[in-house]
């Protein structure tokens, strides 16, 4: 009686063993495709489809063609350059190629700017956007759904970067 009871258990485990490989190896496979030999390749996601399917998931919103610009508004990092910032991204509130993640807690900057632009902005806790590209104070330039060049804000250079986002802004 107990070689049977054993052997039905070994039986129970070795299927759900095998349901639990089969489910990983196929939620494994989202991001995947088929090379010319047959074989599964995961591809990892790019930066673009990492901040897309954030905005997706998170946000309940699609980045379109139409999106040129990301700014990620943080506590992190210089207060008084994190300021500086939230002007610069004031001033192009009714850019409809930029949308604005606000991952601040409102204590260091005002934000009370930013409800003009609501269809656009968006609002996280810096704990649920951990994502490293919304990690701190940066522009986002987007080009043909790729990532073209991230704008961190930081004390060092801060001249430089302010100079360097004045011009791309002011290309459209």
């Amino acid at each position: 009686m107990k070689a049977i009871h054993t052997q039905r258990l070994h039986a129970l485990n070795l299927k759900i063993s095998v349901f639990l490989i089969l489910f990983f190896a196929l939620s494994c496979t989202e991001n995947s495709q088929k090379n010319s030999e047959g074989k599964i390749e995961i591809k990892p996601k790019t930066s673009y489809e990492l901040i897309s399917d954030y905005f997706k998931e998170q946000q309940n919103y699609k980045l379109t063609t139409g999106i040129k610009t990301v700014f990620v508004l943080s506590d992190d990092g210089c207060p008084p350059c994190n300021k500086h910032f939230s002007q610069l991204m004031i001033h192009h509130l009714n850019d409809s190629s930029a949308v604005f993640l606000i991952v601040a807690s409102g204590t260091n900057i005002d934000l009370s700017e930013y409800t003009k632009a609501k269809s656009r902005v968006f609002y996280d806790k810096p704990e649920n956007a951990k994502n490293i590209l919304f990690n701190k104070s940066k522009a986002i330039f987007i080009k043909q759904q790729h990532i073209d060049t991230i704008i961190n804000i930081d004390a060092r250079g801060l001249d430089l970067q302010f100079e360097e986002m004045n011009q791309r802004l002011g290309l459209r």
